[in-house]
C-alpha cells in the first residue's frame, strides 16, 4: 500500500471530535472517495473512519472520524499529516488539470468564442489558460468552478468567466 500526503490537521473543532483540516486542493478532487484516512503519528501510521467532511468557510474543511468522540481525542491528532490510499485516487490523466486543453477553443457563456488555448499554465492554485485575443495575451484562470464543458471529440472548452475580466484584459 502506498499513502499519499493530502492534508494537515489544524485545530479540534468543537467537543464532539471533530477537527478542521487543511487539504491539498489538486489531492483533494483527485480522490475518488473518502472512506478511510490515515493519520502518520510518531509510532506509525494509524487508519481512521471518515464520518462526515464538509467545507468551511475559508479554505479548510471540517472532518470526524469515527473513532474520534471528544475534544481531548481530536486535540492528539492537532498538526499531523493526513495520508490517503494510492488506490483512493483517480487515474493521473484526471489529476493533472486542464493541460490536456491547449490547443481547444475557448468558449465563454457571456462572450462567446475567444479563442484558441495557447498553453496552460499548471500553477498551485489553478491552471491558467494562455490565449491571444485581438493580438493581446489573456491569462484566464482554470478550475472546476469555471469550467462549464469539456468537449474533446470537437476540441472545445466552454466556460463560465467572471464578468468583465476578459473585458478588463482587452482594455489594458
Amino acid at each position: 500500500m502506498e499513502l499519499i500526503s493530502i492534508g494537515k490537521i489544524i485545530k479540534a473543532q468543537g467537543l464532539k471530535g471533530e477537527l478542521k483540516v487543511f487539504f491539498e486542493e489538486k489531492q483533494l478532487a483527485r480522490l475518488k472517495s473518502i472512506n478511510t484516512l490515515f493519520v502518520k503519528q510518531k509510532n506509525g501510521t494509524i487508519p481512521f473512519s471518515v464520518r462526515s467532511l464538509r467545507k468551511a468557510k475559508d479554505h479548510s474543511y471540517y472532518l470526524m472520524f469515527e473513532e474520534i468522540n471528544s475534544r481531548t481525542d481530536a486535540e492528539l491528532l492537532i498538526g499531523h499529516v493526513m495520508l490517503a490510499d494510492n488506490t483512493m485516487f483517480r487515474k493521473k490523466e484526471v489529476a493533472e488539470g486542464y493541460s490536456f486543453t491547449a490547443g481547444y477553443t475557448m468558449i465563454d457563456l457571456h462572450e462567446g468564442e475567444l479563442g484558441r488555448i495557447e498553453d496552460v499554465l499548471q500553477l498551485p492554485a489553478n491552471d491558467v489558460a494562455q490565449l491571444f485575443i485581438k493580438e493581446k495575451e489573456v491569462l484566464l484562470p482554470l478550475n472546476d468552478h469555471i469550467v462549464v464543458e469539456v468537449n474533446k471529440r470537437k476540441k472545445q472548452l466552454t466556460v463560465n468567466m467572471p464578468k468583465g475580466l476578459v473585458k478588463m484584459y482587452l482594455e489594458l
